[in-house]
């Protein structure tokens, strides 16, 4: 940031905005002139046309010349003073040097001056008539190279915006063809990362299948080996022991008089695991003395069981039946 006094600016305000101002309003009325009203003045216009009036105001020679011409340096005090003298004349020139080999067309001044040299006797009517078509003829001249001269900038200036038009939609394909391939080059690196996963996995689960494969073979190793080791069971005697009933036969064959010792009440084990005594009436001597097996189903077991057992019998001896 540059901070100047009023003193430090003042070559500023006098020397060098005063033409970036002109110079800014001319292009401005140009741009207006060439384009005959047909394009609007947009943001993307300001700078292309600040620019070309800050380059040719803001010279080298202007901002030397702005210090010397306020009076900061070298110091001068009387420099507004100066100003106000009146210049001497400019020396006059010969008439006939204006009239040269070249004359310009657009120039009405040469054009009337050529007349009056041409024709001496200005006041008849053919020499009015002339002068009026001369001038008529310069109008139309000019108008007609003012306008081509804005038509062929108008071309320029479309030509131009094409061109940047073009140059930005190839910056915008190269921008998304980068950022194409950038993703690819990403969903390709993010692919062999998954497949590299996926490779590692397989790997620990061949190896976690081998170990246990290992350890399962190790284990049947050890277990026959151990079956192998194990000393076999001896065979029972094929005499069979007498049992006690044989026993309490051959006691009372044998007229001991010894009596067996009471047998103890029966029990069951019902489908649920409990064990059930069975009642008084069927704990009698004649039980103890006589086989369990001998006894009748019906005292043996009470009466609803045996009726569970023989409606269990029924229902699974039935045909099943077949629906429609």
């Amino acid at each position: 940031m540059l901070i100047l006094d009023g003193h430090g600016s003042h070559p500023l305000d006098v020397v060098l905005f005063s033409p970036l101002a002109a110079a800014y309003s001319k292009e401005l009325e140009d741009l207006l002139h060439r384009s005959q009203g047909l394009l609007n003045v947009q943001k993307s216009d300001f700078i292309r046309l600040f620019w070309t009036a800050y380059t040719s105001s803001f010279t080298v020679d202007n901002i030397l010349s702005s210090f010397p011409a306020t009076g900061v340096h070298p110091r001068e005090p009387d420099v507004v003073l100066k100003r106000f003298k009146t210049p001497p004349p400019p020396p006059q020139r010969d008439t006939n040097s204006d009239f040269g080999e070249e004359i310009d067309s657009n120039s009405w001044r040469q054009v009337v001056g050529l007349f009056d040299v041409a024709v001496p006797d200005k006041s008849k009517v053919e020499a009015k008539q002339l002068k009026q078509l001369l001038h008529n003829y310069q109008i139309h001249n000019q108008l007609y190279r003012r306008e081509i001269d804005e038509l062929r900038n108008e071309i320029t200036t479309k030509n131009s915006k094409k061109k940047e038009q073009k140059e930005l939609k190839a910056a915008a394909a190269a921008h998304k063809k980068q950022i194409t391939a950038e993703a690819k080059q990403l969903c390709e690196v993010a692919r062999i990362a998954r497949q590299k996963e996926r490779e590692a996995r397989a790997a620990q689960l061949a190896a976690a299948r081998a170990q246990k494969e290992q350890d399962r073979v190790a284990a049947t190793t050890k277990k026959s080996h151990d079956k192998q080791n194990t000393p076999k069971r001896k065979a029972l005697s094929s005499q069979n022991p007498p049992t006690a009933e044989r026993r309490r036969g051959a006691g009372a064959q044998s007229g001991d008089g010894i009596e067996p010792p009471p047998a103890k009440p029966l029990t069951k084990i019902t489908t649920r695991g409990r064990i059930v005594k069975l009642p008084k009436k069927y704990d009698s001597p004649h039980l103890h003395q006589t086989s369990f097996k001998q006894i009748p189903l019906r005292r043996r077991v009470p009466k609803p069981l045996i009726l569970r057992i023989h409606l269990m019998k029924f229902l699974f001896k039935r045909p099943p039946k077949v629906f429609n």
